[in-house]
């Protein structure tokens, strides 16, 4: 984890940690600070306790330290809607592509261009796998165009994009 990451990175990074490292990145992230962590650092140790609740502090608390506590609310805000809801970001900024002369734009060039994957090899594994999604709906066709309109996309699991093909 980077100290520069941002915010909603830096959290979903702290959120992949395993429950054995937990204790670990308290004792050396905490500087002392974190001492009122340790007893549930205990109980996840023995196999107990809330595991998901102590990297949600965690995960907290590190966003706090180097980009706020607004910051560290957005963050988990978004981890819970994107990760856990399984639904798209409330803050999709909308984006732009051309519709091509036959009107539409591929899928596969929309990935790509929206920056959604780094090629269209990798855009068609995604489609292959069932992890490209159009307003909800799964994809499977690396063929599939898009008709003029206004789309959320999401590719893998964190990856969205609103855009528009006029």
């Amino acid at each position: 984890i980077g100290i520069t990451d941002p915010p909603e990175e830096m959290y979903g990074k702290v959120m992949s940690v395993s429950d054995d490292l937990m204790r670990n990145w308290v004792d050396r992230l905490g500087f002392g600070e974190w001492d009122d962590l340790e007893p549930a650092c205990a109980e996840v140790a023995r196999g107990g306790g809330e595991p998901l609740r102590l990297k949600q502090e965690l995960a907290r608390r590190l966003v706090r330290r180097f980009h706020g506590e607004e910051a560290a609310d957005a963050a988990a805000a978004r981890f819970r809607r994107v990760v856990q809801q399984k639904e798209a970001p409330e803050d999709l900024e909308e984006r732009s592509l051309p519709a091509g002369p036959e009107g539409g734009v591929a899928l596969l060039d929309a990935l790509l261009g929206l920056g959604l994957t780094a090629s269209k090899s990798e855009g068609r594994r995604l489609l292959a796998e069932g992890a490209v999604q159009v307003d909800g709906e799964r994809v499977g066709d690396p063929a599939a165009r898009l008709a003029p309109g206004s789309y959320v996309i999401r590719a893998g699991k964190r990856r969205y994009a609103r855009v528009r093909i006029a």
